[in-house]
């Protein structure tokens, strides 16, 4: 009687598929680091940074050799200012243990040129846009296989450059799952993880119209409150904006669908201990900075005046922005002791980086916060006292380079521009 009874269980346990037998899978995930090389203390906090990333990264490592590192895009800055940034964001991250990452919109703010010089060694997955990576990627965990897609909304490369967005060829991203869904229904490869890059909205329409996904890494747009949901049994995360956070889940692919055990989003403060070697290589960004920047030509008064200049025949304009957050937008940094920190220079000085603006700390303060010419080009005739406003940069889009969601939460456009002077 007994025999049987044991008998029976195992049968049981082999007809329901018992998850006990199934291993448990790591997958750590980033996404959104929009360029920060190191915390940005915008928000009131200093969070985030690829010396603590790369740190969390080795201690998971240590506990689980077989984890998964991936990263759903949007890597680099949201606006085209800072390549030399961005070229040291793409060569930390090719030290990091990344499995796969997928494209963003973002990847392409400089140019295609740029993202082939730049992201070639790079694990990229980019299944709607051939000529940027792979179509995807099966990769094997402690037996298990895993097919790892990324898919990007074209509608999101309308923010880049005309002469960029063009050059894209991105397919409709329904069209290519279809079709990668039965190549991996045909490999026998049930477990699909997608690296999106399509908005959260769509990644929930994705999971309720294909079964098939197992786990949505969901990545572009980020919601400021929750971090889980779950559509047709598939999950769908994100660990938030401007790489603040580390995502870690702990869970099984069981029947097509990864089961959430543990989740967790790693705060990247001061409380961990930095890796020392990505600390120095930001360092060295710093020192490159300064030395790319003072080699720039500086034009002379004045044809582009700075804000003393403007005084001159606008006195009641300047004393009236001499009483908004713009005007004392630097003081913020040296009152922090950050003022020479690349990372927050350009959301705090004017023009940052270009040949009429800031550049450096030792040689063009004059341009150090933010003052008439963020938002007016201005040519001024030599020998006359008329200036001409060449072109406005005052527009909402102009305005959100900075004010984004998360660093200035309760910008509002319309208010906010009644208060610039």
């Amino acid at each position: 009687m007994k025999k049987i009874s044991v008998l029976l269980a195992v049968s049981l346990l082999m007809v329901q598929g018992c998850s006990w037998f199934e291993p448990s899978i790591t997958i750590v995930f980033t996404h959104n680091t929009n360029g920060f090389l190191e915390d940005c203390g915008c928000s009131g906090h200093k969070y985030g940074g690829l010396h603590r990333r790369s740190a969390v990264f080795t201690t998971v490592a240590e506990n689980d050799p077989e984890a998964l590192y991936l990263d759903a895009g949007d890597m680099i800055s949201t606006y085209s200012k800072f390549p030399l940034k961005d070229q040291y964001v793409t060569e930390i991250m090719k030290r990091l243990r990344y499995t796969a990452i997928g494209v963003g919109d973002q990847e392409f703010v400089n140019g295609f040129q740029f993202y082939e010089d730049n992201f070639k060694n790079l694990p990229m997955i980019s299944s709607n846009m051939p000529d940027a990576g792979k179509s995807g990627e099966i990769i094997k965990r402690k037996n298990v296989q895993i097919a790892i897609i990324s898919l990007l909304n074209p509608a999101f490369t309308t923010s880049l450059a005309d002469s960029i967005q063009f050059s894209l060829d991105i397919i409709p991203p329904k069209i290519v799952l279809k079709q990668l869904i039965e190549k991996f229904k045909l490999e026998k490869i049930p477990n699909i993880v997608l690296l999106s890059q399509l908005g959260l909205e769509k990644d929930k329409e994705l999971a309720s119209e294909f079964p098939e996904l197992s786990l949505i890494i969901s990545g572009h747009d980020q919601d400021p409150k929750d971090s889980l949901w779950v559509v047709n049994e598939t999950p769908i995360v994100q660990a938030g904006p401007d790489g603040e956070r580390v995502g870690i889940l702990e869970g099984k692919f069981l029947s097509g669908k990864y089961v959430i055990k543990h989740f967790n989003r790693i705060l990247l403060d001061s409380t961990i201990l930095a890796d020392s070697l990505i600390f120095a290589k930001i360092r060295r960004y710093h020192a490159e900075t300064d030395s790319t920047f003072s080699h720039v030509e500086t034009k002379i008064l004045p044809d582009n005046p700075s804000k003393t200049e403007c005084m001159s025949c606008h006195q009641d304009v300047y004393d009236r922005w001499l009483k908004t957050p713009h005007a004392h937008a630097w003081e913020t940094l040296v009152q922090a002791g950050i003022e020479k920190d690349p990372d927050c220079q350009p959301c705090h000085s004017t023009n940052y980086g270009e040949t009429v603006g800031f550049r450096a700390t030792n040689f063009t303060m004059k341009w150090a916060t933010v003052n008439c010419q963020q938002c007016h080009t201005v040519h001024v005739e030599p020998g006359a006292k008329i200036c001409v406003v060449t072109a406005s940069k005052n527009t909402e889009k102009d305005c959100a380079t900075c004010h984004t969601p998360h660093r200035s939460p309760n910008f509002n456009y319309k208010t906010y521009l009644q208060k610039v002077h």
